[in-house]
C-alpha cells in the first residue's frame, strides 16, 4: 500500500478513502497547519494507485500547482494544504522524489541530411571557431552544462536580517516552525511562504487571514512571482526581495534558522487504524470554571430543598 508523510510522520494508506483535515471526522487528523475540518482525500483503489481530491472549495496544490480536479498521483509528488507539505510515498522501498533535470539530446547516428541542404563551410581549426561555427541547438544538453540556480533572499528591513531562500519552502509567520518568524500580533502564526518555481522564479503565497501586501498592493492568495526589490508588507514587518544582500545585513545562517515543514527524517509507520496523532482540544478554562459554578449551585438548591422538607416533617402538626 502507498504512504503520506507528513513533517516525518508515515502513515498508511489503506485501501479506500482517506480524510486528512483537523476535523473530527477526518481519518488524519491534523490541528496545528490551517486545515479546514475536511480538507482533502487521497482514495486507494485495487490496484494501489492512489487519487487525490480537494474536498469542496479548499485549496489545494500539487507540485506547485493548483488542483482543478482528482489527480492521480505519483511517487514522490508533494500536496500543499494549508500550511502544511505532504509527500506521497508510492512504497518506502521506493526510490527518491521526482527531480527535474534536463534531459540529454540522444546522440544516436542519425540519417543525415541530403549535401545540398548542408551549407558548406571553412574547415575549423580551432575551438573558438567551433563554438561558432556549430549551433547551440546541435550541443547535447545534460545537467552539467545547466547553470546553477541564482541565489536569493528575503531582507527584513527593520533588523537587516537576510534570508537565505533555496529550493525549500521558507514560510513566514508568528509560529516558531517557521524560517522567518515575526512577533508581530498582526501576523498569522502561518502567515505566508515563498518556493521557487519550476520555471526558477521564487514565488511569494500569503495563507494569513490577516493579509499581505506586496509592493503596497494586497497580495490576495493568488501566488505572485517576485523580481528585484520587491517589497512584502506582513503586518508592521517589511521584507524585501534580492538576490544582493545590501551592506550592513546579516546572512541568517542556516542553522540559525528552524528547520520548516519540510524537514523529513524517517520514523516509525503510524497505521490507520492508530488514534490520531493529535490530541483532543483541552477545555476551555472559563467553561470548566462554569460547569463546576453550576454544579454547586445544584448541590446547594438539593440541599436547601432537603432541610426544608425535614423542617415540614419534624413541625408538629395542629
Amino acid at each position: 500500500m502507498p504512504f503520506l508523510e507528513h513533517d516525518g510522520v508515515t502513515r498508511e494508506l489503506t485501501a479506500g478513502e482517506t480524510m486528512v483535515g483537523a476535523g473530527s471526522q477526518a481519518g488524519w487528523r491534523l490541528q496545528t497547519i490551517n486545515l479546514a475540518p475536511r480538507h482533502f482525500t487521497v482514495s486507494v483503489g485495487g490496484d494501489g494507485h492512489a487519487v487525490l481530491s480537494a474536498y469542496g472549495a479548499q485549496p489545494v496544490e500539487v507540485n506547485g500547482t493548483p488542483l482543478s480536479g482528482p489527480h492521480p498521483l505519483e511517487h514522490g509528488d508533494e500536496i500543499i494544504a494549508g500550511a502544511g507539505i505532504f509527500v506521497y510515498l508510492a512504497r518506502l522501498d521506493a526510490p527518491g522524489p521526482r527531480i527535474a533535470v534536463p534531459v540529454p539530446v540522444q546522440t544516436e547516428p542519425s540519417t543525415p541530411p541530403p549535401a545540398s541542404a548542408v551549407p558548406v563551410a571553412a574547415p575549423v581549426t580551432s575551438p573558438a571557431a567551433a563554438s561558432v561555427a556549430v549551433p547551440a541547438s546541435d550541443t547535447p544538453r545534460t545537467a552539467a552544462t545547466t547553470p546553477p540556480a541564482a541565489r536569493a533572499y528575503l531582507v527584513d528591513v527593520t533588523t537587516s536580517l537576510a534570508y537565505p531562500l533555496g529550493d525549500d519552502i521558507v514560510g513566514i509567520g508568528r509560529d516558531a516552525v517557521n524560517q522567518i518568524v515575526l512577533k508581530d500580533a498582526a501576523t498569522s502564526r502561518f502567515h505566508a511562504d515563498v518556493h521557487r518555481a519550476p520555471t526558477g522564479a521564487f514565488v511569494f503565497r500569503s495563507m494569513g487571514t490577516n493579509g499581505s501586501t506586496l509592493n503596497d498592493t494586497p497580495a490576495g492568495r493568488t501566488p505572485r512571482a517576485l523580481a528585484e526589490g520587491d517589497t512584502i508588507r506582513i503586518g508592521g514587518s517589511s521584507l524585501r526581495f534580492t538576490t544582493t544582500p545590501p551592506p550592513g545585513t546579516r546572512v541568517v545562517a542556516p542553522r540559525d534558522v528552524a528547520p520548516g515543514p519540510r524537514a523529513h527524517q524517517p520514523t516509525p509507520i503510524y497505521r490507520s487504524d492508530e488514534p490520531n496523532t493529535v490530541p483532543p482540544p483541552i477545555e476551555p478554562r472559563a467553561a470548566r470554571r462554569g460547569r463546576l459554578i453550576a454544579i454547586t449551585a445544584a448541590i446547594l438548591v438539593a440541599v436547601v430543598v432537603l432541610a426544608a422538607l425535614w423542617m415540614l416533617r419534624g413541625s408538629p402538626h395542629h
